[in-house]
């Protein structure tokens, strides 16, 4: 493997993985039953599966296994994409005066699980060359995929927004419009990471995957931001 992606998969990408889980791990310990845990740790737990499924795939280096590592390439973005429905949905339920039936809810995930499951269909969508001398090159989308896949990610980070949004409006303690405000932080931080990777993947020039992966690491802090900022609090009580 290139140097860079071994340090971009398995120290950046390891370390991010390492931190989901613990939050994750967190925030379903501290109430099993509530729906705003419930959705946080399975948003970081999803996303923990797609760079799980990276590490496996990333050090292949057979040549008769190209078709497999391309399909789990596009399995990677399909998990990252199911993830940050699931942090969409956490910050809805943040707000008491929005009430959603587990019907709704299943309804409107199979809507958002439409097009994420295109991710997994649409031909020659992901070329991942594994040439004769076994060094696995980066992976390359083609427009299609990337357009589907950008678009979920960038429609969950505006109705994220629109919702936090919505939220900070209905705050009147200082300590939960700071926490917020970290929380508005986190969420940007850790969607530069999809969207990068995706604008990467698609122009596939070396030099720009460097420049990007430099500040992968924000994921982390990100996370940490995410963490503090809601769930730590995780209903409005003003």
């Amino acid at each position: 493997m290139d140097p860079i992606r071994i340090f971009i998969v398995y120290c950046i990408f390891l370390t991010i993985c390492i931190s989901f889980f613990i939050f994750g791990i967190k925030i379903i310990l501290r109430n099993k039953d509530d729906k705003v845990n419930q959705f946080f740790s399975i948003f970081f737990f999803t996303i923990d599966v797609g760079l799980i499924i990276n590490f496996i795939y990333a050090p292949i280096s057979d040549n008769s296994l190209q078709e497999l590592v391309n399909f789990l390439n596009r399995l990677t973005a399909f998990f990252i994409c199911l993830g940050v429905f699931f942090l969409v949905f956490a910050i809805i339920y943040l707000d008491p005066s929005k009430e959603y039936s587990i019907k709704k809810t299943l309804l409107l995930f199979f809507l958002y699980l439409i097009p994420c499951l295109s991710l997994l269909l649409i031909p020659n969508a992901v070329n991942v060359y594994i040439p004769q001398n076994g060094t696995q090159c980066y992976p390359k989308w083609s427009f299609s995929f990337v357009s589907i896949f950008l678009s979920l990610i960038l429609g969950s980070l505006l109705l994220t927004y629109y919702n936090v949004g919505n939220l900070y409006r209905k705050f009147s303690n200082p300590i939960l419009i700071k926490k917020l405000r970290y929380f508005i932080l986190g969420i940007s931080m850790f969607y530069y990471v999809p969207i990068t990777v995706g604008i990467a993947n698609y122009l596939n020039i070396l030099e720009i995957r460097f420049i990007f992966s430099i500040f992968y690491p924000i994921i982390i802090p990100g996370a940490i931001l995410i963490y503090y900022g809601i769930c730590i609090s995780p209903k409005i009580s003003d």
